[in-house]
């Protein structure tokens, strides 16, 4: 039997394993930030959404870490893992599972709270609109002439 200290492929394979409990931790993090942030959107809550946006950035910027350091381990991740005992191989593939379903619900959460605040910007523009037509109609019976640009919203969907 070859001890992991003489074998170099499990070695890697261990510290793979490792890295990718850390990556699905700080994904854990994330999707819970996620969390936050929809609740915050919720509650129409700006200054806490920025300084949850600030948290967001620092984990994500952990996980681009954590990302760079699997980038050898994704290439050679076939040998790697038939170089685990079978408990450990099937723990990885558990956890690189895991890494893919976190992923895919913070992204969704991300998407649907991005429709979301673009809905508000669009009633937040509508709001304005109605409010400088009210003006201009204010304006036209007080003796003042309105703009007739005054009921036209240029919209930007860029």
């Amino acid at each position: 039997m070859t001890s992991s200290l003489t074998d170099p492929v499990q070695d890697r394979g261990r510290e793979a394993l490792e890295l990718l409990r850390h990556h699905v931790a700080a994904l854990g993090r994330l999707e819970g930030l996620a969390h936050r942030q929809r609740d915050l959107i919720e509650r129409g809550d700006t200054r806490g959404l920025l300084a949850l946006l600030t948290r967001r950035q620092e984990v994500t910027d952990e996980l681009a870490g954590m990302v760079k350091r699997l980038e050898g381990v994704r290439r050679d991740w076939p040998q790697l893992r038939a170089g685990l005992p079978p408990d450990e191989a099937d723990a990885a593939q558990r956890l690189v599972d895991e890494v893919g379903s976190r992923m895919r619900r913070v992204i969704e959460s991300d998407t649907e709270d991005a429709r979301t605040l673009d809905i508000r910007k669009q009633q937040s523009r509508q709001g304005v609109s109605e409010m400088v037509c009210a003006q201009g109609a204010l304006s036209a019976y007080g003796g003042t002439e309105a703009s007739p640009r005054a009921c036209r919203v240029e919209v930007d969907d860029a």
